[in-house]
């Protein structure tokens, strides 16, 4: 087995991870690239306002490069054990703006990916694709969809099968704005320690730098 699925070595060499969910609705934002481009460059729409740590218990103790206090939302930290990846932030809009950039197309293209498609919509069961144009195609299945605070699906390259791994947003009220915990988890890893933990640490910053502009993105849209 190779320490990295395809898919997966696409996704290292090539930040693309996308949330599209709108009932019969293909999204492609020929611009989208430029504009995340643009704002990766400029560390004033990054989240860069200082927040204080969670502590409602939803930091994973056993991640590699936990929250550190006084830090404003901390990198993605990954789980060696379990081949998991975590990222605990806070955003400074309603859980209902948040949710609506995470599932809504029109505002998924401002901050993630270039096509999606799910005929059936955004319900438990439904199945769909990601697609960034020139590159991979990534078949999902919806696992669980509760408004505004919960949302699980699974992905893989071609069809939904064994590798596939598990992503998840969990949305919570906080005084101000709304916390978010991302988890995606089932990377098919093989390997030397060191080259698991490298293969981790390389797909945890795609997630620091998408959950970044997420965060940039609902903040614009509340402001």
């Amino acid at each position: 087995m190779p320490l990295l699925q395809p898919a997966l070595l696409h996704r290292v060499d090539v930040v693309r991870f996308a949330h599209r969910w709108s009932p019969g609705v293909s999204v492609h934002d020929p611009h989208a690239r430029e504009r995340r481009a643009s704002t990766a460059s400029d560390p004033t729409t990054r989240g860069a306002r200082s927040r204080a740590p969670s502590a409602d218990g939803w930091q994973t103790g056993s991640s590699e490069g936990s929250v550190v206090p006084g830090f404003d939302n901390p990198p993605a930290t990954i789980d060696l054990h379990d081949h998991r990846v975590t990222r605990i932030v806070t955003v400074d809009a309603t859980p209902d703006a948040v949710w609506t950039c995470i599932t809504q197309p029109e505002h998924l293209a401002r901050w993630l990916g270039d096509i999606a498609a799910f005929p059936d919509g955004l319900v438990e069961g439904a199945q769909g694709r990601f697609a960034w144009t020139g590159e991979v195609v990534l078949a999902a299945r919806v696992l669980d969809v509760v408004p505004t605070e919960r949302l699980s699906f699974e992905w893989s390259e071609g069809f939904v099968g064994k590798d596939a791994t598990q992503v998840t947003f969990a949305l919570k009220p906080t005084e101000g704005g709304t916390l978010v915990h991302f988890e995606e988890r089932g990377f098919q890893l093989d390997g030397s320690p060191s080259q698991v933990r490298a293969s981790l640490r390389a797909l945890a910053q795609g997630w620091t730098v998408e959950l970044d502009e997420l965060v940039a993105y609902a903040e614009s849209r509340a402001a």
